[in-house]
């Protein structure tokens, strides 16, 4: 506990100031659960946040998705197709974006055809909200320049404050009494009446390109909002307020938030409104505005919008947008859940479809999981683990994590799926066969954490489980000789082992003994090392460091005092790295030092691997899934989701002839079952380009070298198990076979 202390300070400085991290590209690659999915790996969502935006200048609105689970922002083409929702993921689109939180819209405030940006105060300590004006890059893609740091509108006395918006609720940004420039609707500090904030930029002949606010009404609507009902007290006359004799009363504590969307519903310019209190997973509705566009004044309500179809029920919090989602000319109605950990993480987007007019819409239940249905999401925390469960050669996915949230019992269910990868080994795509791998969804528990090793050196992979206590549960490999993994009984406690909470195993012969070790990450951020100190087939694993290389998954200064710590390893170029995942979400990579694996720290050679932005809890997995010679990252995050990033495109196409026309080659391997020495025989080849890999079940390279014609390769020093042969030329593979090592 003592070197975590000491060496704390310099990592933080260390991952603040590293200068080698480069980006990475996120790709796509073929995923079918039951169909096939149509953007598998954008990371899934939880609390989304939608706004329509021409997002590379081709005139159709594209989609912006800001996620308040993590602050991540997903960009998505808009292919256009008339009548059909067509939205394809394309993170070079959002590549302008500043960083953000809680929450975010795009409006176009000058009227200039470019939307801007409002978003959650970008100033620490302010409740309010910033202003970037849009524009368009070189390429033709949106980029912002802040024109406000957050707005303000002057006080009693004159001088200018900080309007306040809470870092909760969604505010409205629309032009509220129709005059030609937005204004700002939300509820104040104390909560219970609606605020609004004129934009003073028509009136005094600027047009709407400024932003000059004014408080002009403190009970806009003229209704008050408790918190303890969903529906507003509405006032009997157009020139007075509920609860409001004469000086502002405001809320005393109990409302604590609300999600705001304005709209004429009845085309009579003045706006209804919709309100998802934090307390209910209905919508309210505050219809019928006998007011006018000046003053507002509701005199109708329901608080189960939309009474006349299937009601929004999204538990929690619910946020209201409106889009045109399948490109047909009218506006739709969205809705999701607005609270992070407590709500909704599956089936998280409500799309209503407009089936009548803009001018007054009615809205049809369609799906609940606009966008979200096209992506891989397992609800909170996903755990992404590369494991050949059919001994193909091929790298299958298991995917691990929270779990789902279930809102009678207000935990999250569990379980761990495995996709079969059923492609091939240069264009990998992946099909969900079992979502409940090996029965774990019977325990109850949460945070499945899955690595594999042989444990019991029978020759197989053996899975062991880390979950949300801190405990691990082993399960054997029992494939009855037929090649296919399989795990039917699970033992509990295993080995007595509890790190604390999230424990976050990977298997690894760290200390190159012969003998299977655990590294274990944990909530606190630190990473501990049990050694093997038994036999291959009966395990002794014993702590013999609890902050091993000092790598630390914190990050206080920038607010996450917990780490959330996930490592993997991979032997690159003959060094061995560890990749760290983070409660932040940065993913941190070292080289390993075997002289420090008791005490001392390893080398942080990149403090923000690949600039990865996938939300919170970051979790890796790497392998080299199309054979290119060139390392892929699937990357877990906290929204249940993962995501693929590589150097170079993993779905390329054939750059020559040549490349095509490069056909199978036969080749022998003996013995095998292996012990010392294994032989390779293959005709002679005439290319120099050849070459040979040895690669685990895991997918992790063991050895690289040109080959080109008979080979003895020593094999005495590798840990008992299931190997592959790989031949390739020009990266592509040629040849796989697989072996046993005794």
């Amino acid at each position: 506990m003592n070197n975590r202390s000491i060496f704390f300070v310099l990592l933080v400085m260390l991952f603040i100031f590293n200068l080698n991290a480069q980006p990475l590209q996120q790709q796509q690659i073929t995923v079918e659960e039951g169909f096939a999915l149509w953007n598998p790996l954008s990371g899934g969502l939880n609390n989304p946040q939608f706004s329509e935006v021409d997002l590379n200048n081709d005139g159709i609105k594209d989609l912006f998705i800001f996620d308040r689970d993590g602050s991540v922002v997903l960009t998505f083409e808009n292919g256009g197709t008339p009548n059909q929702i067509d939205y394809t993921i394309n993170p070079a689109l959002k590549v302008n974006f500043p960083e953000m939180k809680n929450w975010a819209m795009l409006r176009d405030y000058d009227l200039d055809g470019i939307m801007d940006l409002f978003c959650y105060s970008i100033v620490p300590g302010i409740g309010g909200m910033s202003v970037f004006k849009g524009s368009y890059d070189s390429n033709n893609i949106l980029e912002f320049t802040l024109v406000q740091d957050y707005l303000k509108f002057p006080a009693f006395n004159g001088l200018l404050i900080n309007l306040y918006i809470s870092s909760q609720d969604f505010p409205a940004v629309d032009d509220i009494d129709n005059d030609g420039d937005m204004d700002v609707l939300t509820f104040g500090s104390f909560g219970g009446y609606l605020e609004f904030y004129e934009n003073q930029s028509a009136d005094l002949g600027y047009g709407g390109d400024s932003l000059i606010f004014l408080m002009v009404d403190e009970c806009w609507g003229r209704g008050y909002e408790s918190g303890i009902y969903n529906e507003l007290e509405l006032s009997p006359k157009l020139d007075s307020c509920p609860r409001k004799n004469g000086g502002f009363i405001g809320q005393k504590g109990v409302h604590v938030g609300s999600n705001i969307l304005t709209w004429d519903m009845d085309n009579d310019n003045d706006r209804e409104l919709f309100l998802g209190d934090i307390s209910f997973s209905e919508i309210l509705f505050a219809k019928n505005n006998a007011g006018n566009p000046d003053t507002a004044w509701f005199v109708d309500q329901e608080s189960d919008f939309p009474s006349y179809d299937l009601s929004a029920d999204i538990h929690l919090f619910p946020a209201m947008f409106g889009l045109d989602v399948d490109n047909d000319g009218l506006k739709d109605f969205v809705a999701s859940p607005g609270l992070s950990n407590i709500s909704m993480d599956v089936e998280v987007a409500w799309f209503y479809k407009n089936v009548t007019n803009n001018q007054f819409p009615a809205f049809n239940f369609v799906k609940k999981d606009l966008v979200s249905g096209g992506m891989i999401d397992i609800g909170a925390e996903s755990i992404p683990v590369f494991f050949d469960h059919n001994g193909d050669g091929l790298l299958d996915l298991v995917l691990g994590g929270y779990g789902r949230y279930n809102r009678t019992t207000g935990g999250h269910d569990a379980s761990v799926s495995l996709f079969e990868n059923i492609g091939t080994t240069m264009n990998p795509a992946y099909r969900l066969i079992n979502s409940d791998y090996g029965g774990l969804s019977a325990l109850g528990e949460n945070a499945f954490h899955p690595t594999f090793g042989d444990f019991d050196g029978d020759g197989d992979q053996d899975m062991v489980i880390g979950e949300y206590e801190g405990r691990l549960r082993y399960l054997e490999n029992m494939d009855n000789g037929n090649g296919i993994a399989s795990f039917p009984v699970i033992t509990s406690n295993w080995l007595g082992i509890d790190v604390g909470y999230y424990n976050a195993p990977y298997a690894i012969d760290l200390n190159q003994d012969g003998l299977l070790d655990l590294v274990i990450g944990e909530r606190n951020g630190f990473v501990n090392y049990y050694e093997n100190q038994g036999s291959a087939s009966s395990p002794n694993l014993v702590e013999v460091n609890d902050s091993l290389g000092l790598m630390d998954g914190r990050t206080p200064l920038l607010g996450y005092p917990s780490g959330h710590s996930s490592v993997v390893f991979n032997n690159e170029a003959g060094n061995l790295y560890a990749y760290l995942g983070t409660a932040q979400g940065v993913i941190r990579k070292f080289l390993v030092d075997q002289d420090s694996l008791y005490a001392g720290g390893f080398t942080m050679v990149d403090g923000d691997f690949g600039m990865i932005r996938e939300g919170l809890r970051s979790k890796i997995a790497v392998a080299d899934l199309n054979s290119d010679g060139a390392y892929d990252y699937l990357i877990g995050n906290k929204r249940g989701g993962i995501s693929l990033y590589s150097a170079q495109s993993i779905s390329s196409p054939p750059t020559s002839v040549e490349e095509l026309v490069v056909s199978a080659i036969e080749f022998s391997i003996w013995p095998n079952p292996a012990n010392d020495i294994l032989n390779i025989g293959i005709e002679q080849y005439n290319r120099e380009e050849m070459r040979l890999r040895i690669i685990n079940a895991l997918g992790q390279q063991i050895m690289s070298a040109p080959i080109d014609g008979n080979r003895m390769v020593n094999v005495a020093n590798l840990t008992a198990g299931v190997y592959f042969v790989e031949l390739s030329v020009d990266h592509s593979m040629v040849g796989v076979q697989k072996f046993i090592k005794e």
